[in-house]
């Protein structure tokens, strides 16, 4: 029988058995491809995607690192659509092209059920594939280097969007509309209500009055909606082709960003999910004798190497996988619940076993409400800690609180807009809503670079650094940077403000 025979008749077993632990998936379509394609597919983030500088420069990190060995993980690339796409490398032994079939169905429950991914497009190959031609069209009639200079500055933004792909964007203006209109003075003769207080009078009016003013209603999270809607840059270029050009680009990389925010959310718990459903699928195929027992070794051995337990790093697989493990087991043995909770006895918590038999029921509703965030800050446990080399045994009370902190916006700074016409000169005020971590000074001067590229006017960015003042604004006029102190210790009276209408 051929591999690809082999591997059909695998898929069939597969699909049963996802049916017997109560998996549902979409269509699943698989291409078989080879390993330059993979890293290009990689580099692009998705089939036929636009491209600039950046993707050549991911293509050769990329290669380079599977050429020196480090590429084993790189098993297989899955995509959030209907029907689901996956790509898998020709050069892997029979083995790992099934772990990754299993691997890849894994992914596919996981997308379809999981509420982050419900509001997603389907078809974003279709549209990844005709902004590329768009954007070829663009280097020919304005020059690489203008297109370029946009997207690179549109990318440095992409994790600025709303993660919230269930709520509809709505921009400044529109809830200053909405806002104003709503803000009716109720008529004194009406006998159902009370009349307004002079104190009440007063807020109202002075909210009407903050709200015509223009001031922003809330400080703005969507960076590249706010840039796309309140640019003076846009509304400076003259040629409306190139304008709407500039629009086009920009918008591509926000709709681009908005489908991968899900993933970004909820990447740990997706990974993990799946490495908990491939190792129960290769172990039903060995007993099946769809496997042989080399096969199955050849599998175990690239497992092994995905779940490596460091001293020296954290490895995410390994840590959502285990969670997702202590899950199925504490509630298969009734470890939950209020006389869980409150029981004091360690040996009888040690051997606690009820029988209760829910750990399926439990994975399978927790895939459907989690991000990563809220699957680590309620699940994670001092036994999961406890595996985990890296943490050599610490307390979770003080583990837990690194981990989260990690996960947060991804890594990155979180930046908001504060004002987009600062001391009324249309300059752009961003805020770093500071979390204790100082801003890198090189990642600062990069963002504020791009910023003024896509604001044609000088940005200033309020964060903390330093030791005496607590808050520093740093400038970007287009040609140079600049820094101006701010707040002394204990003074400040703008970072770290709650999201309200802004003075």
């Amino acid at each position: 029988m051929t591999e690809l025979k082999r591997l059909r008749k695998i898929e069939e077993f597969v699909l049963e058995r996802l049916k017997a632990y109560g998996l549902n998936t979409v269509l699943q379509k698989f291409d078989i491809i080879s390993e330059d394609r993979m890293l290009a597919l990689i580099a692009r983030r998705l089939p036929n995607n636009f491209s600039f500088w950046q993707t050549g420069r991911d293509y050769e990190r990329f290669r380079t690192r599977f050429e020196h060995g480090f590429g084993h993980g790189i098993l297989e690339v899955v995509f959030n659509l209907d029907p689901s796409r996956a790509f898998i490398l020709n050069t892997v032994p029979f083995a790992s092209k099934v772990l990754t079939v299993c691997h890849v169905y894994g992914h596919n429950h996981f997308f379809s059920n999981n509420a982050y991914f419900r509001h997603t497009r389907r078809n974003m190959l279709s549209s990844a594939s005709a902004a590329r031609e768009r954007f070829l069209e663009y280097e020919k009639r304005f020059g690489i280097n203008k297109v370029e200079e946009i997207l690179n500055a549109a990318k440095a933004f992409e994790v600025n969007v709303d993660p919230d792909l269930g709520r509809l964007p709505e921009t400044q203006e529109h809830m200053r509309k909405r806002l104003l209109v709503a803000i009716v003075e109720i008529p004194e003769n009406d006998q159902t209500l009370k009349p307004l207080s002079k104190k009440m009078k007063k807020e109202q009016a002075d909210l009407k009055e903050e709200l015509e003013s223009g001031k922003l209603v809330f400080a703005e999270r969507d960076i590249l909606l706010f840039i796309l809607e309140n640019s003076p840059m846009i509304e400076d270029i003259r040629d409306p082709a190139w304008r709407a050009a500039v629009l086009d680009m920009i918008s591509v990389v926000w709709e681009q960003s908005r489908y991968f925010m899900p993933q970004r959310e909820t990447h740990g718990m997706n990974e993990g999910f799946a490495v908990m459903v491939h190792e129960l699928l290769m172990v039903d195929l060995l007993r099946a004798g769809l496997l042989t027992d080399q096969e199955f070794s050849d599998y175990a051995d690239i497992n092994g190497k995905v779940l490596a337990n460091s001293p020296d790093h954290l490895n995410q697989y390994l840590l959502f996988s285990l969670v997702w493990k202590s899950i199925k087991e504490r509630w298969n043995k009734g470890q939950f619940g209020k006389e869980w909770e409150e029981c004091r006895d360690v040996w009888k918590k040690q051997n606690w076993d009820t029988k209760a038999g829910l750990g399926q029921e439990k994975v399978l509703q927790v895939c459907q409400t989690h991000s990563d965030w809220r699957f680590i800050d309620e699940f994670i446990t001092q036994e999961v800690v406890d595996e985990l080399l890296c943490f050599d045994g610490e307390d979770i009370n003080h583990v837990k609180p690194l981990v989260l902190k990690m996960m947060e916006n991804f890594g990155r700074p979180l930046v908001h807009v504060k004002d987009g016409n600062f001391e009324n000169k249309r300059e752009w005020m961003l805020d770093h809503v500071y979390d204790g971590r100082d801003m890198d000074l090189e990642y600062l001067e990069k963002i504020l670079q791009h910023g003024y590229t896509l604001w044609g006017r000088p940005v200033h960015l309020r964060t903390n650094v330093g030791d005496e003042q607590e808050c520093t604004v740093f400038t970007h006029t287009g040609t140079s940077l600049k820094k101006e102190g701010g707040c002394k210790k204990g003074e400040c009276v703008h970072i770290n403000k709650p999201l309200m209408l802004l003075k």
